[in-house]
């Protein structure tokens, strides 16, 4: 399957998502390495997932008491392409930092000062993840702001990749994109209700909406 945007896939703890998004050349692949976070899984976990992987672009998706010296670690025993944080990270007062970020924020925070001063960091930010913070999110209302929307992410888009996150409703997927214009999406995965059992139907079918037709 050949998508039309580059695909990120979030949370990661099972290895039949894992293999699924590897076999579609899944750009990023992401493990949740925060401790604190009941939906995360080990170090030892993520490691014996990616040994089935095939070249696997890995992301460590963090929590803010992560530090730097834990964050190099982990990347290094997993071989990561990038490290995923937040804007209020304590890793962007740093000067450097080994490897590549995934910053995520939210699209209310699109104009906020945070996202300005992390921008400005010293880290090597490659690119940007925009999610929703609305657990009731309503289209009608999303929508009524989207062109401004979709001029900030074009501006971000002259230096970064910019991938985007919103809920999966087919009524207006497509047109969401079309309108905002991302260069990639962002899904979050969710864990196996059973040993096998896990949504790959779902995100198949949410992936069909977006396959290059052949």
């Amino acid at each position: 399957m050949s998508l039309l945007y580059k695909l990120k896939a979030g949370g990661v703890s099972n290895l039949t998502d894992a293999r699924y998004f590897n076999a579609l050349g899944t750009n990023w692949i992401g493990f949740n390495l925060d401790v604190l976070d009941d939906s995360s899984i080990s170090l030892k976990e993520a490691q014996a997932i990616k040994g089935w992987l095939f070249e696997p672009n890995i992301v460590i998706e963090c929590g803010h008491h992560q530090d730097k010296v834990e964050l190099i670690y982990l990347a290094n025993e997993l071989e990561a392409a990038a490290i995923q944080i937040d804007v209020d990270h304590s890793l962007l007062k740093e000067d450097h930092f080994l490897y590549p970020i995934i910053l995520e924020t939210n699209f209310d925070d699109l104009q906020h000062i945070k996202l300005k001063r992390a921008l400005r960091s010293g880290l090597d930010i490659e690119v940007i993840l925009i999610k929703t913070d609305d657990q009731e999110f309503n289209w009608e209302e999303f929508k009524s702001g989207i062109k401004s929307k979709h001029k900030l992410i074009e501006k971000l888009k002259r230096d970064y990749e910019v991938i985007i996150e919103l809920p999966f409703k087919k009524e207006w997927f497509l047109e969401a994109l079309e309108l905002l214009k991302p260069t990639g999406i962002h899904i979050s995965t969710e864990a196996e209700e059973e040993p096998g059992l896990s949504k790959v139907d779902e995100y198949d079918e949410f992936l069909s909406l977006i396959e290059v037709e052949e």
